[in-house]
């Protein structure tokens, strides 16, 4: 009981982080660093729906359009879970590559989704320095993450 409710705790401060914080003039994006670890310490199906119930929350607060949030959280969540299969052992770079790269290919998700679903009209290379700028972000906090060590 304890442990879930540090774990609900921990999600509601992601979403305040996500929602009001902005590091170097950049909105943060701890929901995708939070389902990358949990699709990465957990299993494929708890990465998922962490990552979709915090996109669900994240667009149905902040966004035009409900389900991009949920499709590219969701995703990292789930391909975060494949990292831990085959040869690969946890190091710090797996972890910084893994958030980054994971972080990176959500946000063009969502970009893309946008783009495609709505009447977004955002510019593209802006939107990848942003992107850039968080996956570093996410990526330095994923190198530190242990999931051996957590929960």
């Amino acid at each position: 009981m304890k442990r879930t409710l540090k774990f609900l705790l921990l999600c509601l401060l992601v979403l305040i982080a996500d929602l009001n914080l902005k590091l170097f003039g950049l909105r943060s994006d701890f929901a995708s660093l939070m389902a990358f670890w949990v699709g990465y310490s957990r299993s494929a199906y708890s990465g998922i729906a962490l990552g979709a119930s915090l996109g669900l929350v994240e667009d149905s607060l902040g966004s035009v359009l409900i389900g991009p949030g949920m499709l590219s959280r969701g995703a990292i969540g789930f391909f975060a879970h494949y990292l831990s299969k085959g040869f690969f052992r946890w190091t710090p770079l797996l972890g910084f590559l893994g958030a980054a790269g994971l972080t990176f290919l959500g946000g063009m998700t969502e970009y893309a989704s946008l783009r495609v679903f709505s009447d977004f009209q955002g510019a593209l290379l802006p939107g990848i320095f942003k992107l850039t700028a968080q996956s570093l972000i996410n990526g330095t906090l994923g190198a530190m993450l242990e999931p051996e060590n957590i929960g």
